[in-house]
């Protein structure tokens, strides 16, 4: 919200801002999966396998939030995870790997 309105016509928008939040905030979801994930299980996972070994506990995937503007958005970030990988977890796997040629996904 420091850089950009929350409204739909800014959902596209790109900004150099936007990919160390998007770093940041991925970076410690997986090291919080990793960390919580079971000592004898101290590999690195995709998110579709820290799905299967927590989701159950977590609960994630029907959580919502309210993100208060006109209109109200509900966001669930994590709906449908073990199925196929949410588009923010897309984006922050594509900048890492590649942030020069994937710099069009920090929206």
């Amino acid at each position: 919200m420091d850089f950009l309105p929350f409204i739909d016509e800014n959902k596209k928008a790109i900004s150099p801002k936007f990919v160390p939040i998007i770093m940041d905030s991925c970076s410690l979801i997986e090291s919080i999966f990793y960390e919580i994930t079971s000592s004898s299980n101290k590999e690195r996972f995709n998110l579709k396998k820290y799905c299967l070994l927590h989701e159950s506990s977590l609960q994630l995937e029907e959580n919502a939030s309210l993100f208060l503007t006109l209109p109200v958005h509900i966001l669930q970030p994590y709906k449908r995870w073990g199925q196929k990988s949410p588009v923010w977890w897309d984006a922050y796997n594509k900048l890492k790997h590649d942030r020069l040629n994937n710099y069009h996904c920090a929206t």
